[in-house]
């Protein structure tokens, strides 16, 4: 489709309030099993993109989520879309 565009991420999301020390443990098991050289070409082959290293912290998901909210939610309030 001409001009058709898609993007698919993806998160590890935790519960608000939950503690930074589990955050970063999980954060580093994260990013050790995606530099892992089997995943990294599993992601590749599946089409997927890997951020570099320094994309891969809590403070760059919160910083990616937000574009995509800012860029989205404008189209979606003008098309007037609802959840069902």
């Amino acid at each position: 489709m001409p001009g058709f565009y898609t993007s698919v991420w993806h998160a590890l999301w935790v519960p608000k309030g939950t503690p930074q020390d589990a955050i970063n443990k999980l954060n580093a098991a994260m990013a050790e099993a995606v530099a892992d050289a089997h995943v990294r070409t599993r992601f590749t082959d599946l089409g997927q993109e890997i951020p570099s290293g320094a994309d891969l912290t809590p403070q760059a998901l919160a910083k990616h989520h937000k574009a995509e909210i800012d860029k989205w939610f404008p189209i979606i309030r003008e098309a007037g879309l609802k959840p069902q």
